[in-house]
Formats: structure tokens, sequence, C-alpha cells
């Protein structure tokens, strides 16, 4: 198995080697299939993506900047909520927190609510939450079935 985790245009142009040398071997990626030029190249495999971000957030998103978010835009809006948290959690407000104290707000977040479902960290900081399994068939870019 390959793991891409790369963008456009290597993607493709990776994708195209490939075939031409009739591999067999499966793909996958993390989100960047999502963002071929050419899935087709792709039909069959499977990747994880970030869940699909609720209504509210893009509707509110779109009503403030007049497009809709861009894939993995809610990302960023994740992180920074998950750090303003954290700095939130400081006990002594007249400062700024230290990277020890950063860190262990950090570690003791659980189900914080974002625009992509709630989000966990654990003591080693392994980071917990909804994700989407996909597949690409016929050139489209699917929810893989249970």
């Amino acid at each position: 198995m390959a793991v891409l985790l790369t963008w456009t245009p290597e993607l493709e142009l990776f994708a195209r080697q490939y075939h031409e040398l009739k591999a067999t071997f499966p793909l996958t990626s993390d989100f960047s299939f999502e963002s071929s030029t050419e899935p087709a190249l792709f039909n069959g495999s499977w990747f994880v993506n970030l869940s699909q971000p609720d209504a509210t957030y893009r509707n509110a998103f779109n009503q403030r900047f007049g497009y809709l978010p861009y894939s993995q835009m809610e990302l960023g809006d994740v992180l920074l909520k998950l750090i303003v948290h954290a700095y939130e959690q400081t006990e002594d407000k007249a400062r700024l927190p230290n990277t020890a104290e950063l860190a262990k707000n950090l570690r003791e977040i659980k189900d914080l609510p974002t625009p992509l479902g709630p989000i966990s960290i654990d003591q080693q900081g392994v980071i917990s939450g909804k994700y989407a399994l996909k597949i690409v068939r016929d050139g489209k870019i699917v929810q893989a079935e249970d």
C-alpha cells in the first residue's frame, strides 16, 4: 500500500505513472484525493477525511464572508478553538500561560464542541473526533458504506 501525502499536480503525476506501470498495490491518502483535479485516477481507492461540518457553521461562514468554506478550512477554526479554550482554562487570568500550562490544558479537553463535532485530547496528546471514510467511485468522491 502507498499512502500519498501530496497535492495537485504531483498527486496526478504519480497516479498516471502508477497506471502506466500497471501497478496493483493499493493507494490511499488523507484528504488529498478530494482536492484532485482528476479523481478518476484514484477509482477504487479509499481515504480518510474530516467529518462533514455542521450546517450551522457553514451557513454562518457564508453569511459572514459571502462564500462557503473551502475543503479543510473548518480544521483551522477547530485548531484555533482548541488553543483559545486552552488559554481560557488558565487559572491566573492576569498573565499568559506558559507552554507547560497550555499543554496541560489541551490534554484535559474532553468533547469540546467544534464545527466538525466534539473533539477530545488524551494525556498523550492524541486528538480524537469524528472522521469520514470515503472512496473514489466512477471518478466521484463518495462516502464509504459500512
